[in-house]
């Protein structure tokens, strides 16, 4: 009988040994894998992020605190520029000549820097809401007593009064606007805020094109064109029910500092005064100069553009410089 042939080794005991080996590098393989899907869906997720458009990431109190200075510096610039609608017949009224015409003009435009400085304290003090409400307060009741003047000195001062308030609504209204929206927006925020004026000197023509055209009024159509003036002072009712002061204003108040250095100090003081009237002498006006100075729960703020400069620091550096 010959004997039977000795039969090979299993493969599968050779592979025994290497099982541990394989079985690893199937789980790197997979957990490579995974990793790579994972990324995936991450950029997925921020190219999706991206698509989004910027307003759609603007809170619904962000978008009323913009809706509020808009409005307030449109009614500002209606109420400012009732005065070159009427001309014409506060001319005849009260028969001045072309230098108190211009006079009439210009005492409100030199007032309005009067009302930044007066309202950006009044902002840092009482808040931004409040100082906003103010100012929109002060133009309407001026353009109400612009009504009743019986001499050219009675409505230069009630235009005197209507620029300290036009003044202060830029300075409050802007600074409530950079305080609450985002910094990457606030540029665009305070250019639609800018635009209300272009709309305000519409409404104006308008009011001016409905009463002045009134025959039944004769010489003193002017009066009830300013008396429509009185009309944004209702604006402030919406303004105090659904406009917050800015979160770091409050938290601000909520600690007060002593030590703190007073904004006014620092731009008018040996180190920035230069720099501050070499600024107005450009295209902004003082009360973005001080409208800039803010302050937050950190303490006051220098806004440059997009960031916020500490003002210590600005102190600092001034005085290195």
């Amino acid at each position: 009988m010959e004997p039977r042939p000795t039969s090979a080794p299993r493969p599968a005991l050779a592979n025994a040994s290497a099982g541990p080996a394989t079985h690893a590098a199937g789980r790197g393989a997979a957990a490579e894998t995974a990793r790579g899907l994972g990324a995936a869906d991450t950029e997925r997720g921020t190219s999706a992020a991206d698509t989004i458009p910027w307003y759609r990431t603007i809170t619904a109190e962000q978008w009323r605190v913009l809706w509020a200075a808009k409005f307030g510096w449109m009614l500002d610039a209606m109420d400012f520029m009732l005065y070159a609608m009427a001309i014409g017949q506060l001319r005849n009224y009260f028969q001045f000549n072309d230098a108190m015409a211009g006079m009439l003009g210009t005492i409100t435009l030199v007032m309005s820097g009067v009302g930044g400085l007066l309202f950006g304290y009044i902002a840092d003090r009482f808040g931004r809401a409040r100082a906003l409400m103010g100012t929109i307060a002060v133009f309407s009741v001026a353009s109400l007593g612009a009504a009743t003047s019986q001499t050219v000195l009675q409505l230069l001062l009630w235009r005197a009064i209507l620029g300290i308030g036009m003044g202060g609504e830029w300075a409050s209204g802007a600074v409530l606007v950079s305080e609450t929206w985002p910094a990457a927006h606030r540029n665009k925020a305070i250019s639609i805020m800018q635009s209300g004026w272009a709309l305000g000197y519409i409404l104006a023509a308008l009011l001016a094109a409905l009463v002045l055209g009134r025959t039944s009024l004769g010489n003193e159509g002017w009066r009830w064109l300013f008396v429509m003036g009185v009309l944004p002072a209702l604006f402030t009712i919406w303004i105090r029910r659904h406009v917050r002061e800015p979160e770091s204003w409050l938290a601000h108040r909520a600690r007060v500092r002593d030590s703190e250095p007073n904004p006014f100090a620092v731009i008018f003081g040996p180190a920035l005064v230069g720099r501050t009237i070499s600024y107005t002498q450009g295209d902004k006006t003082l009360t973005g100069v001080v409208g800039s100075v803010r302050l937050t729960s950190a303490g006051p703020v220098l806004a440059v553009g997009q960031t916020d400069v500490p003002m210590s620091s600005v102190t600092e550096i001034s005085s290195a410089g």
